[in-house]
């Protein structure tokens, strides 16, 4: 049976039990996705890289509460995303041990806004509601890890407040760098709402 990626994505979200959805979840790949869609030739979901493949089919687990997947509109069109998605258990205790309290550590995934809406601060709309999130769900930290080269990127979460941090989880290549930041209380904001 042949079915887009999106309508699988979707499919997929609905057997998870999320019932609103403010966009269609997406990745760096979130752009090649809709020009496949456009075309009326979508892929077939067994044709994606086989790390995406497996989130694909493991959303409710990859996102499981209280991570989440952050679907920005602008202009009413599908803008960008970001995924919170707790570390497992044994990497945060293994790395991230406070006072002998276990500190819970989630992963920014997947952040992407799509090339025709750069510049209108969703990148940093969908990461001031994934501190808020954080904060409201007992997350004290948050990592991000990119390549080097992606030098946008690590400033851009540098001036978030983001550092630079030992790598958070095993299976990660040593070409990546890590990025961390704490979450407080200060990262609720009121205007957010509840998430």
């Amino acid at each position: 049976m042949k079915m887009s990626i999106g309508n699988f994505l979707l499919r997929r979200l609905q057997e998870a039990g999320i019932r609103h959805i403010f966009g269609v979840p997406g990745d760096y790949n979130l752009e090649f996705m809709q020009q496949l869609e456009d075309r009326g030739d979508p892929a077939w979901i067994g044709e994606l890289p086989p790390v995406l493949l497996c989130e694909c089919r493991n959303l409710p687990v990859i996102y499981r509460p209280p991570g989440a997947l952050l679907i920005a509109y602008h202009n009413g069109q599908p803008a960008g995303c970001a995924g919170v998605a707790l570390c497992p258990p044994e990497a945060s205790a293994s790395a991230w041990l406070d006072s002998a309290a276990l500190i819970s550590t989630a992963v920014i995934k997947r952040l992407y806004v799509r090339p025709t809406h750069r510049g209108h601060g969703i990148a940093r709309a969908l990461m001031n509601h994934a501190h808020h999130h954080a904060a409201r769900h007992g997350i004290d930290r948050l990592v991000v890890d990119g390549l080097p080269a992606r030098a946008s990127l690590i400033d851009f979460c540098r001036r978030l407040g983001y550092t630079e941090s030992e790598p958070y989880g095993a299976g990660l290549p040593a070409s990546m760098m890590c990025l961390e930041r704490l979450i407080t209380h200060d990262d609720i904001q009121p205007s957010l709402g509840p998430s």
